[in-house]
């Protein structure tokens, strides 16, 4: 398996090797997409995986996969809530 794993990578090598510098911008650009994408999630598992040992939570429960624009708006009543926000704030 590992021998494949190398042998992509050698592909992918030679393939950048014939990029112009606008290409290699953009695959950079992917790459560090993906680096960055890749340790969050790392990051955010490590975080999870010390709750659960510690003992803070039991259960992770996946969200709703409910798009925004299908939550169903709320009526308020009175003046608009953005007012009762900003004089709460004074």
């Amino acid at each position: 398996m590992e021998d494949m794993g190398r042998a992509s990578v050698d592909q992918v090598l030679e393939m950048i090797r014939e990029l112009d510098a606008d290409e290699l911008r953009e695959v950079r650009q992917a790459v560090e997409a993906q680096l960055e994408q890749q340790s969050e999630a790392s990051g955010r598992e490590a975080f999870r995986r010390a709750l659960l040992e510690a003992g803070l939570v039991q259960e992770f429960k996946a969200p709703p996969l409910r798009p925004a624009e299908e939550r169903p708006l709320v009526p308020i009543q009175g003046k608009p809530l953005s007012e009762t926000i900003i004089e709460g704030r004074r």
